[in-house]
């Protein structure tokens, strides 16, 4: 038997995804990942509750100053606004996550997008690195896709409409630069 201390897999409520690397690892952090946008009241109560026991089992009562936890209240790291009573939650894993419809049928990770309803299963886990960074993570395992939502970031314009027809042969040869 084990002694190693067991964390909780949880079930998330609904959530508009967010900057999803799904296909492949995000170039920065070389993990997958997936930001989770919950309207406050949604339900997130589950998760907060779940990241602080995890907390307190590994850190004690008294979390370490530069405790991160997965989520962000008013802005985003990056120092990018967040929506009014929108919480962030930070996904990710080295493996690539499993995705499916809402049938519950293997999906394409392409069919997650930046405004896509999902819900995913995560594991609660704490980490202290020797680096000093420590916290509590949300590991990705599977994200399931619920519906279509309203499409966040990307192209603003439609660019196919912008553009004229090519040349089948290539390039004119007229053309200067």
């Amino acid at each position: 038997m084990s002694n190693k201390k067991q964390y909780p897999v949880i079930v998330t409520p609904a959530f508009t995804v967010s900057f999803p690397a799904l296909i492949e690892p995000d170039e920065l952090s070389g993990k997958y990942k997936i930001e989770a946008i919950f309207n406050q009241g949604e339900g997130i109560e589950k998760i907060k509750a779940a990241v602080k026991q995890a907390a307190i089992d590994f850190f004690g009562p008294q979390l370490p100053k530069n405790f991160r936890a997965p989520w962000a209240h008013d802005k985003r790291e990056d120092g990018t606004e967040k929506y009014d009573g929108e919480t962030w939650v930070k996904m990710s894993s080295k493996r690539r996550p499993i995705v499916c419809d809402r049938a519950n049928q293997t999906a394409e990770a392409s069919t997650i997008y930046g405004g896509a309803v999902c819900r995913a299963v995560v594991t609660v886990w704490p980490y202290k690195h020797a680096s000093g960074k420590c916290g509590v993570t949300l590991f990705l395992s599977a994200v399931q896709f619920l519906r279509d939502g309203d499409p966040r970031g990307g192209a603003t314009v439609d660019a196919l409409s912008m553009l004229e027809s090519a040349p089948l042969d290539g390039m004119a040869d007229d053309t200067e630069f």
